[in-house]
């Protein structure tokens, strides 16, 4: 992948740990995300491996965000898809999401 395509995906991120989960979702490796960023690839590979651990049963929202939802913020599916779709920079029909259980 080329620098301009990895400012282009980039685009709008602030901080290092939002650009390099967002290049690792785009399919970039790890050795390139680290020296487009100029960071270790260490750097890369611990922001990448947190990203992909699923939140645990025990961990939840803080008080102060749970409290600021209301009931009518539920959040559907389409609605998620959108979401996912603006982060990665993508568009929402590439979303899939799956359901399991």
């Amino acid at each position: 992948m080329t620098e301009d395509e990895m400012e282009r995906i980039c685009a709008g991120l602030t901080t290092k740990s939002e650009k390099i989960r967002r290049l690792g979702a785009a399919g970039v490796s790890k050795g390139d995300i680290a020296r487009y960023l100029g960071v270790r690839y260490q750097f890369v590979y611990n922001v990448l491996k947190v990203a992909d651990q699923p939140l645990a049963l025990d961990q939840s929202l803080p008080t102060a965000q749970v409290e600021s939802q209301s009931v009518a913020e539920v959040l559907t599916i389409a609605e998620a898809k959108r979401r996912l779709a603006i982060t990665f920079g993508v568009d929402p029909s590439a979303i899939r999401i799956t359901v399991e259980g």
